[in-house]
């Protein structure tokens, strides 16, 4: 009885932690958003193909673009014409508009591109099975592995999750289903 109650307390203490290095990372985000010229989901443009090749494999009608930035690729550079017009429901914590999560829907396919090294390891493990959660037939990630030109609030690199593809691999493959 007392291994159960100590494993739950250490739980519970972890969830705390995490949920409050969450809010933490969401302030630095939203803090650097208020920069009219930083993360407007450009990189989303150096993906194009890939992501249309996935959304004609999969005859996809809907997309979620987690960490979609202020969503510029969208607005003015129309990326989604190349994927036959699907405008991807935006989701980032850090832009006012686009910050809630589409809890309880699913897409067609998923893009997170420059994402996940933005979160730190700690909660590296429930975004990527959030990730694939949201998808019914692809998540399209690409993942930075070098640091960044940005520097968040408290002065650390902005790619505060630097890992080699494998370890990134071993994350989504455990939480595949």
């Amino acid at each position: 009885k007392r291994q159960i109650r100590a494993t739950r307390i250490l739980a519970r203490v972890i969830d705390e932690e995490k949920d409050s290095l969450a809010r933490k990372f969401v302030g630095f985000y939203q803090s650097m958003h208020k920069n009219p010229k930083r993360f407007l989901g450009l990189t989303v443009q150096h993906h194009v193909e890939e992501i249309k090749k996935l959304v004609d494999r999969h005859e996809a009608k809907t997309l979620l673009d987690y960490g979609c930035g202020k969503g510029m690729q969208y607005l003015g550079h129309r990326v989604h014409q190349q994927w036959g017009g699907i405008l991807p429901h935006c989701y980032d914590p850090g832009v006012f508009g686009l910050h809630k999560k589409p809890y309880g829907k699913q897409f067609d396919g998923v893009i997170c591109c420059d994402v996940l090294e933005h979160i730190p390891e700690l909660l590296v493990e429930e975004v990527v099975e959030e990730l694939l959660s949201f998808a019914t037939h692809f998540v399209y990630a690409n993942i930075a592995l070098s640091p960044a030109g940005k520097n968040l609030p408290n002065g650390q690199n902005a790619h505060v999750t630097l890992k080699p593809p494998a370890w990134w691999q071993e994350r989504f493959d455990k939480n595949s289903t």
